[in-house]
């Protein structure tokens, strides 16, 4: 088993844990654009060169890849048993068209899931993942530092409590 299958195995059970993921499971197509926005908040915090507002001492750039990663773990935990893609490098594209990449290879597994084509799907979530790691690699992020510190301040945050989530007005996917 890969250091990304173990990962995606623990940050899935870990969010189970924290009932994110009901007894009657998550909707995918909703999981899957909550990814894409991951990518285009990145995009944000690159494009205006803004820190982080929850980790304020690391980049929103750096901070939105790990959130990327860590919704790409908790679905390829959720639902691939099997690691695909080979290693990606992606050090001669910009930032912005690595992460137009990203949302085309999550589209893919989208199609992928709509079409019942368990290859396609899982295809498409872990070379989006890997793409996040070649970004990361590229621009000499330590995304694996950076998920651990998010996850880290994600398991205490109030709003991301199952009794703040069902309160009015609170985070519901």
């Amino acid at each position: 088993m890969t250091q990304f299958t173990e990962m995606a195995r623990e940050i899935h059970a870990s969010n189970v844990a924290a009932d994110w993921w009901p007894a009657t499971g998550r909707n995918r197509g909703e999981v899957m654009m909550l990814i894409v926005s991951e990518v285009a908040e990145a995009y944000h915090g690159f494009s205006n060169d803004l820190d982080d507002d929850k980790l304020p001492h690391l980049p929103m750039f750096d901070v939105e890849l790990a959130d990327t990663a860590i919704r790409l773990f908790d679905l390829i935990g959720a639902d691939c048993n099997y690691e695909t893609a080979e290693e990606l490098v992606v050090s001669e594209l910009s930032a912005a068209r690595s992460l137009l990449l990203v949302i085309c290879q999550v589209s893919s597994a989208m199609e992928g899931h709509r079409k019942g084509n368990l290859q396609r799907y899982a295809e498409g979530l872990w070379t989006a993942l890997k793409t996040i790691y070649a970004i990361a690699h590229s621009y000499g992020i330590d995304i694996d530092a950076v998920i651990a510190e998010k996850r880290a301040f994600n398991a205490v945050r109030v709003d991301h409590q199952p009794a703040a989530r069902a309160a009015v007005g609170g985070k519901k996917y």
